[in-house]
Parts: C-alpha cells; structure tokens; sequence
C-alpha cells in the first residue's frame, strides 16, 4: 500500500488556483490494487488541480496502454487509452459521495489520494469488448473456434413445437 502513497496530493498549502500534477501508472500500480482485473499497463496520467475556498476541482486526462485478454482468441495484447474525467471535490462534514463526479470530504482534511480514482477512470476507459485489431488473433484459436461451431451446428436440431413461427411475417 506504500506504492499508493505516491498519489495523495497535500492541497492545504496550496494558494487558490491551478496546479498541475503528473503520475506514471505501472505494472506496481496494479499489483497494490486489491482484485484488479488489469495487471500490467503504461499511463500518463496528467492532473489538473484547480483550488477553490469551497472546492477542488480535480481534471484528469490518462494516456497510455494496458495488457488486456483479448475476448475473442484469450490473447493478452495492448489496449490504447486515451480518456478524459472529472471530479469536484466539496467539503463538508463528512465523507459522501453525492454522484460519480462529486464526492465531498471533511473540512478538516488536508490531502486526497487520487489513486482509487485513477484505477476507476481506468477500468470506465475500457471498452465493453475487448478484442486485437482486425486479422492480429491468435490464427490458430480461431480455426479451433470456427471447427467447434461447425460442429455445434451440424447436431443441432430444432424444437417442432417452434417451428410455426418461421413462417410468421413482419410487415
């Protein structure tokens, strides 16, 4: 958990206004995640800190790539990222979180790790299918897959009962 430390920004002795700061996301990041479904990436994280009386204002832009099994062949390959988030961060009396955009925090805290926040804008960057590039699967995995489906196919015989229904029309 000491690697997460790294992320807390000390924001009381800032002055108001923005601050810039940069973190390097690696296969250490991922490895102090507890259940992390990502094992091993390279990103650029760059955050914007804008320091308000009543807020902070935190703007991230993550870039990089991280090492994810391909859906279709099992495969582990790099997945591009490139994503853009937001968080207000109010104060208050006590830690809430009032949307997936907005938490607020006790007055009297003086710093915020961004690393939980970071690992989450990672995992909403993913996309829902997670597959190579057009022609990079794993040729031979494929042909076992297409062999299998052939076969399901070739024994696969219809329910009579449903049989009726291929002769209804949609006008």
């Amino acid at each position: 958990m000491k690697t997460l430390n790294r992320y807390a920004i000390q924001f009381s002795g800032l002055k108001p206004g923005t601050h810039d700061f940069e973190f390097e996301i690696d296969k250490k990041f991922f490895e102090n995640i507890e259940y992390s479904e990502i094992k091993e990436g390279k990103i650029h994280v760059a955050l914007e800190l804008e320091k308000h009386s009543n807020m902070l204002v935190l703007n991230f832009v993550l870039q990089g790539d991280v090492k994810v099994p391909c859906d279709r062949c099992g495969e582990d390959f790099l997945l591009p990222l490139n994503d853009k988030q937001r968080l207000i961060v109010k104060f208050g009396d006590e830690l809430t979180e009032e949307s997936e955009d907005v938490i607020t925090i006790p007055r009297n805290e003086s710093e915020i790790n961004v690393a939980h926040f970071i690992y989450e804008y990672i995992i909403l960057a993913l996309p829902y299918k997670r597959v190579h590039p057009e022609g990079k699967c794993d040729k031979e995995v494929l042909k076992k897959l297409k062999k299998l489906e052939e076969e399901t196919n070739i024994n696969k015989t219809t329910d009579p009962r449903w049989d009726g229904l291929k002769n209804i029309t949609l006008n």
